[in-house]
């Protein structure tokens, strides 16, 4: 999700940064960070999917280091189900 802990590391890096909201990690993989809106935009407004659910969801985990540190990350998902719309769609129920 945007704003994630991860995106926000990748953002102070010098040449990770591709354009808005889409970087580069150290391995070469490509990885964009998603607003409610962008999914909103893609499956509904394009693809002309139903929405069913969109949210984000924020966890804090804390990890203990190898020195007895604790560190915590914040990371952020988004979480969507969307389906075809069913206007149309037969029931098999006669009325």
């Amino acid at each position: 999700g945007r704003y994630d802990e991860a995106q926000l590391k990748l953002g102070n890096k010098r040449n990770r940064r591709i354009s808005e909201n889409y970087y580069v990690k150290n391995d070469g993989t490509h990885c964009y960070y998603f607003s409610l809106e962008d999914l909103r935009r893609l499956f509904v407004t394009v693809g002309g999917l139903e929405e069913l659910e969109c949210r984000y969801i924020r966890r804090t985990y804390v990890n203990r280091g190898l020195d007895g540190e604790y560190g915590e990350r914040r990371r952020c998902w988004v979480q969507a189900r969307f389906r075809m719309p069913s206007q149309g769609l037969s029931t098999g129920v006669e009325t």
